[in-house]
């Protein structure tokens, strides 16, 4: 049995065997780093995402701080008030014309 190869058979055997490294090379190489990349660009996406969150709590800390300064000034100057208002104001004490329920009378502030 004698076997005889011509010119095309040859072009069509190289051309096989071009498609056949092709196939190969994209099985176990580009489709491996496709999987890769897509795994890195969801890491990088959540990474982004938690960034700008971030952000925006920073952003919003410089208000937090506003509003606190502001809640500690009026706490002050209540406090304050609350102050001269106790110390300045005389208390005057009555006798209640209520009676409690031992009978005796008790004494309360107006």
């Amino acid at each position: 049995m004698n076997i005889v190869v011509t010119e095309r058979d040859k072009k069509l055997l190289r051309l096989v065997a071009c498609l056949a490294i092709i196939v190969i090379f994209g099985m176990y190489l580009i489709r491996p780093a496709m999987k890769n990349h897509e795994t890195l660009q969801n890491e990088y996406d959540a990474a982004e995402q938690k960034q700008q969150e971030y952000q925006t709590q920073i952003a919003a800390l410089a208000t937090i701080d506003d509003i606190i300064a502001q809640n500690e000034a009026a706490l002050n100057t209540a406090s304050e008030k609350n102050i001269t208002r106790a110390i300045w104001k005389p208390v005057r004490w009555t006798i209640s014309s209520r009676v409690s329920r031992s009978g005796t009378g008790c004494f309360r502030s107006r």
